[in-house]
């Protein structure tokens, strides 16, 4: 096993054991992998649905004030876009499973690689 292997795995059982949702998307916004936290507050499948990012329609997302939630501004693809962290935005979305609202303050942190591909993280 490679360090890569071993650093790869241990960052895997981190955010597996997080009390705290966690999502990691590609720079195309598509969800690699989220924890069980996170699926349980989202309603998403363990297994990640290659065609679902934050923009779908079905998340219903709106702010604070109960407006829908413009894409451009999303935590997420505002990170990506500013290459800058994006802390506590008050978010409203839909659990996909059980269709509750649910009120997140989510931070989104982008992680670029040496090809400037990449993928941000989203606590929730």
């Amino acid at each position: 096993m490679t360090a890569d292997q071993t650093s790869n795995g241990r960052f895997r059982e981190l955010i597996e054991r997080l009390d705290v949702g966690v999502v990691v998307q590609d720079a195309q916004d598509t969800i690699l992998i989220s924890n069980p936290a996170a699926q349980r507050i989202l309603g998403l499948d363990q297994e990640p649905n290659s065609q679902l990012s934050s923009r779908d329609p079905r998340w219903k997302l709106v702010d604070a004030d109960g407006h829908d939630f413009p894409n451009d501004q999303i935590p997420s693809v505002l990170a990506f876009r500013t290459r800058k962290p994006v802390q506590n935005v008050i978010m409203g979305t839909t659990n996909l499973k059980t269709g509750e609202r649910r009120w997140l303050s989510i931070t989104a942190a982008p992680i670029f690689e040496s090809d400037c591909q990449g993928s941000h993280s989203i606590a929730s």
